[in-house]
């Protein structure tokens, strides 16, 4: 039998502010990672030309997608107490400060991911 080929969806918790805490992927799947890549982008073609392009609908999609993309779970609250179920739509109605902290708790998350595949990089290549 060979090795796995698909993402097992881990998730790591990382504290915010307030008592709050949100779970992010540990890695994406190749799906969620086309996502990101792709988001808050659009197919822009005129009538009669074969060449396809892309171009951004709303930039500010790009950045909620990606942190909805990221997020596994949260512990995030209405007014009345009541846990808001995750979703994109969720995520688009948080206040500024809230998202830039999730994000920037993401951002982080990601930076830490890619230092240890460099590490784990230099330890495989032959000297």
């Amino acid at each position: 039998m060979g090795r796995n080929r698909f993402v097992v969806q881990r998730k790591k918790r990382i504290d915010i502010s307030d008592g709050d805490w949100i779970d992010v992927k540990e890695e994406l799947n190749i799906g969620d990672q086309l996502d990101v890549e792709g988001a808050g982008m659009e197919l822009s073609q005129r009538p009669g030309d074969n060449a396809a392009t892309y171009k951004f609908a709303k930039p500010g999609d790009s950045a909620v997608m990606r942190v909805a993309i990221w997020l596994a779970d949260w512990s995030l609250c209405d007014a009345l107490g009541d846990k808001v179920i995750l979703s994109r739509e969720a995520v688009r109605r948080l206040d500024e400060k809230t998202f830039d902290e999730i994000r920037k708790a993401i951002d982080e998350h990601i930076k830490e991911k890619e230092k240890a595949r460099e590490k784990e990089n230099e330890g495989d290549s032959p000297n």
